[in-house]
């Protein structure tokens, strides 16, 4: 048993690399530049899914689920027309160059896309939770071919991109399985835990205003893009009043191609390698700072994701009831609440606050949070009725340091359930 023990935990350390492992993001943007656009980059499916093998006589039985949505378009359309109404502006008083003409035009193919879509899940974005059903089902075909848990709940945000994945990844374990039972919510009511932000703190500290600020102006300099962009720069500041500013609308504007469902315009190939990472980095230091525990802000969006673990917590002590028979519990919503309830249980890579200025050391928000990112506890069981669950996050496994397991990434569930308790309370 000894032995076996230790085999397990081999094939952990071998196999089990963290979602939040530091790997050179120079080397990451390269190999793929899109990955820039953090939070709004394309989910990336694994071409191989790796996993420890759970210990002997312990089957998988209940799966609990958060995804958020898949790619979209922008959700507000303010998103667009910021960098898109500067560059209008230039046009209209002839302060464009060739190449800033161009910048403009693959604003307005962007725009073309957004009518009538604002909001709402691309065809990208449905093939990504297809995918991540299709794969789930394929990993764990005995907790969707059980008979006697043939129930599968699942719940979204009123948001449409929301119900649009939910359906998606339901229709796809359908397709699976046809003999399934699903029951599908959605509404404003179930965003109550899904993705409540009420009782919150105001984020709006002056301190990570400032490093925001100055993470932009130390590391983006403006004079290339201008000098490229506009045929007469003291004209020119009549109307851009910061160009720094500007020029981060216009790159998240058209970063958004990659979602989209037309051949993307590439906003890209506007800027050089060292404009993109200090965008990057703005924007990983952004969302860092709103979606997680910082030193700045503390730990002031926990009790979003607490919201969610109460809900995981009360279903899962549901499925654990013999004459259940619910197979799994899935949940639809957003980043704003993944990334909090990820950051709250203190995984692996999250278990201390950084500040906000060294958020490109602790965050990758294009590996942590990219559309379709999901977090799923997969619940094992052996005859005796003990049970064990694995934290899988974006397909790969995950731990929480601060908790010690059963065996490699397997937790007893009686212990992971008094941490989140701890953790609620």
């Amino acid at each position: 048993m000894v032995r076996k023990g230790l085999l397990l935990m081999a094939s952990f350390a071998i196999s089990c690399t963290s979602i939040y492992a530091r790997e050179d993001v120079y080397t990451l943007l390269k190999e793929d530049i899109t990955r820039s656009m953090n939070l709004h980059h394309n989910y990336e499916a694994p071409s191989e899914i790796v996993e420890t093998p759970a210990p002997r006589g312990y089957k998988p039985f209940y799966i609990s689920h958060y995804g958020r949505h898949g790619s979209r378009y922008h959700w507000t359309i303010q998103h667009l027309d910021r960098g898109l109404s500067l560059m209008d502006t230039l046009y209209v008083h002839n302060l464009l160059t060739d190449e800033g003409k161009s910048v403009r035009e693959d604003l307005l193919i962007i725009k073309e896309a957004h009518k009538g879509q604002v909001g709402y899940l691309t065809h990208k974005g449905a093939l990504q939770h297809q995918g991540i059903a299709h794969r789930m089902y394929e990993r764990y075909p005995a907790v969707f071919n059980s008979k006697s848990r043939d129930e599968v709940y699942a719940v979204a945000t009123a948001a449409q991109r929301c119900i649009q994945s939910m359906a998606n990844f339901c229709v796809q374990l359908a397709r699976e399985n046809p003999d399934l039972q699903f029951t599908m919510d959605a509404g404003e009511r179930f965003a109550d835990y899904l993705s409540n932000t009420s009782g919150l703190k105001s984020l709006g500290d002056s301190r990570v205003d400032f490093i925001l600020d100055s993470l932009l102006r130390a590391d983006l300099n403006p004079e290339r893009i201008m000098r490229e962009w506009v045929s007469d720069e003291d004209a020119c500041t009549r109307y851009i009043k910061d160009q720094r500013k500007f020029i981060y609308y216009v790159f998240w504007a058209g970063g958004i191609g990659q979602c989209l469902d037309i051949e993307d315009p590439f906003i890209y190939r506007h800027f050089n390698e060292d404009e993109i990472y200090a965008l990057w980095e703005y924007n990983d230091a952004y969302y860092y700072s709103n979606m997680c525990g910082t030193i700045e802000n503390g730990r002031n969006r926990d009790l979003i994701g607490k919201r969610i673990l109460v809900d995981i917590v009360s279903k899962a002590d549901e499925a654990m009831n013999e004459k259940s028979k619910r197979g799994a519990d899935l949940r639809f919503g957003h980043d704003s609440a993944l990334s909090p309830l990820m950051s709250l249980l203190r995984v692996d890579g999250l278990e201390t606050e950084h500040s906000v200025a060294d958020a490109a050391k602790a965050w990758y928000g294009f590996e942590s949070m990219p559309m379709a990112s999901n977090l799923q506890l997969i619940f094992y069981k052996n005859r005796k009725g003990e049970v064990l669950v694995k934290l899988f996050f974006n397909e790969k496994e995950i731990t929480i340091p601060s908790l010690a397991s059963e065996c490699g990434p397997y937790y007893r569930w009686e212990n992971l359930r008094e941490y989140f308790m701890g953790l609620i309370n």
